[in-house]
This record gives C-alpha cells, structure tokens and sequence, in this order.
C-alpha cells in the first residue's frame, strides 16, 4: 500500500566487549582453550558463560577459571568441556551486567587432534 511506511535500525551498544588477538583454535588435548584477551570488560558483572556451538547445533558449556583484569583489559582462562571433539566451533561468550546481556563471538574455531601427525616439510 502506497500510504505505509517501512525502516529498520540497528541498535549499536559501546560498551560490548571487543576480542583483541582471538584464538583460531586448539588442540582437544590441551585442558584449556587459548587465554581470551578482552577490551572494554565490564568491572561488575553477574554472569559470565562461555560456550562452544558446534555446526549441528550441538551446544558445550565451558567453565570460566579465572577473570585476570590489566586496567580495560581482562584475560579468560577457560576449561576445555570433556564431550569436545574436532571440528570447527563458534566460541560464544555472554556477559550479564546491569547494562544488560552482551554478547562476543569468536567464529570458526578449529579443534583438531594434536597427536595427528603434521608434514613439517617436503621437498623434490
């Protein structure tokens, strides 16, 4: 009809934390994920999750051992979860604070066998 009026916005929020340096991957040896380096990371929060989202839609919780906090900065040191398998993963952490939910994604993260054997080099 001639007489409506459609837009749409996008709602930006500056205070979602920013990855600085995000890990690609990860060997599913290793008992933890590469540290998580954060800027803008709220000083008070009341839930902090982390979560790996396989491409079934096959969902791992992960458990957050330490908060390291450097001034803006603050470093995750995360668990690995026991159920992980290779392949590639969205890596989804949530942050609750007063301000609400936010909401930072690390996309095609790579977990692969370590013990794999690698070609290191090849010649002629």
């Amino acid at each position: 009809c001639a007489d409506q009026v459609q837009f749409a916005f996008e709602s930006l929020d500056a205070t979602v934390p920013e990855l600085l340096a995000p890990p690609s991957g990860m060997a599913k040896q290793l008992p933890a994920l590469p540290t998580i380096t954060l800027k803008k990371f709220p000083t008070v929060y009341s839930s902090l999750n982390v979560t790996l989202l396989a491409s079934d839609g096959t969902a791992l919780a992960c458990t957050v051992q330490h908060v390291i906090r450097i001034s803006d900065l603050a470093q995750l040191d995360v668990l690995r979860p026991a159920a992980l398998l290779e392949g590639v993963y969205q890596v989804r952490i949530s942050i609750v604070d007063n301000g609400g939910r936010k909401t930072v994604t690390i996309k095609a993260f790579v977990v692969y066998d370590g013990f794999a054997p690698k070609v290191v080099s090849y010649g002629p």
